[in-house]
């Protein structure tokens, strides 16, 4: 199983999956450029970059038929590859794709020239790249791990304002999977998930993009926000077993 995770967060979003399907799978969760602890080049994070990335991490790897999962920016990355090499691909599941510029309203703005670009990063970096508890259904108790570890951790990088000014540079990349997108004929088997909470990318968004992509089964999950598989880990981890029994 790969992980792949959102856009200015990292690897430890999908701890209780890791923890949930190690026992059984060989999982393999990675830090995208720009995220964690990978490496932070003054370039765009664009769909390319990490397609490019995820190829390479493939084919040193030597793997097949392998199980890959996404959320947000790693979702649509995930998607992207799927599509790309589906041979390679036994199952897909993906949580709260990003659609690019037009599924966030202030994305709009940098295209029409509204907000300079070189003041994006700093203007839109709370609503773009939130504080935490934006990225949860109801804002969690200080004391949660998630929590705390993008707080303390990833929001106080120092680095962080160059790696959020690189996302926006890139977000164009991922207008594909907008209004236009149509699931490929040979896709494999894909569950989609949403957070009926999500706050960054809403539900509609969800609804919209299920019509598209005619997944082969999408669930909304209940109380669950951004951060959809760590507020409801048993739900979420019953339903991917469940699913990942039939293919």
């Amino acid at each position: 199983m790969i992980f792949l995770h959102s856009g200015g967060t990292d690897h430890y979003i999908w701890q209780k999956q890791i923890n949930f399907f190690s026992t059984n799978y060989r999982v393999i969760a990675i830090d995208l450029l720009g995220c964690g602890k990978s490496d932070r080049p003054n370039r765009a994070y664009d769909l390319s970059l990490y397609m490019q990335l995820l190829t390479c991490l493939v084919d040193n790897l030597k793997l097949e038929k392998f199980i890959l999962i996404g959320a947000c920016v790693g979702g649509a990355t995930a998607l992207e590859y799927a599509g790309t090499y589906p041979e390679k691909v036994r199952a897909l599941i993906l949580f709260n794709v990003f659609g690019g510029t037009a599924t966030l309203k202030s994305l709009k703005l940098i295209e029409w020239g509204v907000i300079p670009s070189h003041l994006a990063a700093e203007i839109l970096s709370l609503n773009i790249f939130p504080q935490a508890e934006r990225l949860f259904a109801k804002n969690p108790p200080v004391e949660d791990a998630l929590y705390d570890h993008i707080t303390n951790t990833l929001n106080k990088n120092p680095l962080r304002i160059q790696s959020r000014g690189n996302y926006i540079a890139g977000a164009p990349s991922f207008n594909k999977f907008g209004k236009s997108y149509q699931r490929p004929l040979d896709l494999p088997p894909t569950f989609l998930f949403w957070g009926e909470e999500n706050r960054i990318l809403h539900v509609r968004n969800g609804e919209e993009f299920a019509l598209r992509l005619k997944p082969n089964k999408f669930h909304i999950l209940k109380n669950a926000g951004h951060m959809a598989m760590y507020e409801q880990e048993t739900a979420t981890n019953d339903l991917m077993a469940d699913f990942l029994r039939l293919v």
